[in-house]
């Protein structure tokens, strides 16, 4: 049976394009560690991030440094900008800034200067973990579908050495007109229709709509119930890759329509007899819409339906027998004139309501209890035909024959039937309709899984196939190929805990992120070397370096004569040999004796800086 592809798998989901639709799946597990990983590399990026605003800022107040004094204030700004590893260890710094500062006398501007310092401090850390939260967009963003594993792609049809009389196809039918005839229930229905048993397929419901009352396209055969009316419901055009899930680009796409026109027929075209058996209480009923015929072509039977039911055996409530024709087909049936459509197939349905007892009246042309030619209790009631010409009613419903009416859920153990609104027949219509359209759902999500609907005298064919078919036309090597292809393009909503990935954004993402990790490290040493190859003030660019911890420790030592130090350009300066030195402790100066107990000892006159 088909599956989900739960392992890597990249493939285009054409809803978005070929560029935004290419997509990522990953089991549960992988996608798991995938978005950890994602998380963790923004978390980088935004700290790196942090260092390119932070070098911005710094650079901004450098200028003109060595022509303009400036407070300590501003000295001690550049050193939490060079310095601030995160952005809250700057928040603290520069509101500390503002606190600490406030009793100075003759400091300009001190809130305007620190503030504005804190709250971009505030607002970075915010976005950071804002960006860290939403980096699992790129795989919300990826979309809802998945691709569906084909197990054995192909057409079902006919074993050619079965046994004539074969029911191998009508079990097939059976199966998904069953299935069909649920889903209907459950996903057609407005209240229902967003359940989560209603998300396997693209859509829940293929739309469609009631057209209303139409002209009977029937001629002379039109009842005069209806006042010589059809009624017509239609579905939605419907597009192979967005309502039926064929993954495909839009110009191999294909959109269809399909509708559905019943009227009720004059039903006294035959003859209706009482007793016709001398001594028992049975009926009979001939209708002639044309006659059936032998599979030869010979006339089998010059009328169209029959029925010869007796009381005892009349017990059965609803009953309805079909007959079929199809355009240019080999049938049983050859309609009459007014029924063989030459743009549509016909299906000619005999609905009878046997032994029932109706609770309400009602003016149901088809369903009604009033004014009805055989009105006696046991009598074979109420019989009428109504004639429907879509693509395949008959295969919806023909072996449903006595289920797939709507009325019959009305009807209690006892025979007595639950009242039907007026407009009952019109409603049968129009599930007429939603179940051959929940079939074609289903059918078009079983072609990925041909062994699924598997049976005996039942083989699969596939029509990429180069052997000759007689079932299949004949198709070039790129339209076997166009086949092929297609199986493995079946789009489903069920995800089986797999996740999608947008291929762009994760592009983007890493891109973007390298390109901001690249420049966070070569930013400065850049802009410093063009500065000082073409003398554009590299004092203002070297005091990115010169606020660095390690190069404000250098200065320190070597304005108390401490050691020979290089590197002055450098990320780390050194000393030229390894020279034992002072350090500084709460403020003094001391140097590093291993020997001593406290293993420091305060340097004569407790120099303070």
């Amino acid at each position: 049976m088909t599956t989900i592809d739960t392992g890597f798998h990249v493939w285009t989901n054409w809803s978005e394009g070929r560029i935004l639709g290419a997509t990522i799946t990953l089991s549960a597990r992988d996608g798991a560690l995938l978005l950890s990983a994602i998380a963790v590399f923004v978390a980088w990026v935004t700290s790196q991030l942090w260092i390119l605003i932070r070098f911005a800022i710094h650079q901004h107040l450098a200028r003109r440094v060595c022509q303009v004094p400036r407070d300590g204030l501003y000295f001690q700004q550049r050193a939490i900008l060079r310095n601030a590893a995160v952005p809250t260890q700057a928040l603290l710094q520069f509101l500390g800034q503002a606190w600490y500062w406030r009793r100075a006398e003759g400091i300009d501007r001190l809130f305007g200067r620190t503030l504005p310092m804190a709250l971009l401090a505030i607002g970075f850390s915010i976005a950071a973990a804002l960006l860290s939260i939403f980096s699992s967009l790129v795989s919300s963003s990826a979309g809802d579908f998945r691709l569906l594993v084909p197990s054995s792609c192909g057409l079902y049809g006919l074993d050619p050495s079965a046994p004539p009389l074969s029911s191998a196809l009508g079990e097939i039918d059976a199966r998904f007109n069953d299935a069909a005839a649920v889903y209907e229930n459950r996903c057609y229905n407005e209240s229902l229709r967003d359940s989560s048993l209603c998300q396997e397929f693209p859509v829940p419901s293929l739309a469609w709509e009631s057209m209303g009352e139409q002209p009977c396209p029937f001629g002379s055969l039109c009842s005069a119930r209806t006042d010589g009316m059809a009624y017509r419901v239609s579905s939605a055009k419907m597009d192979s890759h967005q309502h039926l899930g064929m993954n495909t680009p839009p110009s191999d796409r294909v959109q269809y329509q399909r509708q559905l026109t019943c009227a009720p027929l004059r039903d006294d075209r035959g003859i209706f007899e009482i007793n016709p058996i001398p001594g028992a209480e049975c009926r009979r009923l001939q209708l002639n819409y044309g006659p059936r015929l032998y599979e030869d072509g010979s006339v089998a039977m010059n009328y169209t339906f029959h029925s010869n039911k007796c009381a005892l055996d009349s017990r059965v409530g609803y009953n309805v027998e079909l007959q079929y024709s199809r355009p240019g087909a080999t049938q049983t049936w050859t309609p009459l004139r007014e029924l063989d459509l030459a743009d549509a197939d016909t299906v000619i349905m005999f609905i009878s309501l046997d032994a029932l007892s109706f609770t309400e009246p009602n003016s149901d042309p088809v369903f009604g209890t009033m004014d009805r030619e055989f009105p006696e209790p046991r009598a074979l009631a109420n019989i009428l035909a109504y004639a429907a010409y879509q693509t395949d009613t008959y295969q919806t419903i023909y072996t449903r024959t006595r289920s797939f009416l709507k009325a019959s859920e009305r009807v209690l153990l006892n025979h007595v039937h639950l009242p039907l609104p007026d407009d009952q027949w019109e409603r049968e219509v129009e599930s007429l309709l939603t179940t051959s359209l929940a079939r074609l759902q289903l059918q078009v999500a079983a072609y990925p899984d041909g062994d699924s609907v598997l049976l005996p005298n039942i083989v699969l064919r596939q029509p990429w196939e180069t052997t000759e078919d007689p079932f299949l036309p004949a198709l070039t090597s790129e339209e076997r190929e166009a086949e092929r292809q297609l199986c493995s393009q079946q789009r489903t909503r069920l995800t089986k805990g797999t996740l999608n990935f947008s291929v762009v954004g994760l592009v983007l993402t890493f891109a973007l992120g390298v390109i901001i990790i690249m420049l966070s490290y070569a930013l400065p040493d850049v802009v410093y070397w063009i500065r000082k190859r073409w003398n554009l003030k590299p004092d203002e660019a070297a005091a990115w370096w010169a606020d660095e911890n390690l190069q404000v420790l250098r200065v320190m030592f070597q304005a108390r004569g401490l050691g020979d130090w290089i590197g002055e350009d450098n990320m780390v300066p050194t000393t030229r040999t390894s020279e034992k030195l002072a350090s500084a402790v709460n403020g003094a100066i001391v140097v590093h004796t291993q020997c001593h107990p406290g293993g420091y000892r305060p340097v004569q006159g407790q120099q303070h800086y």
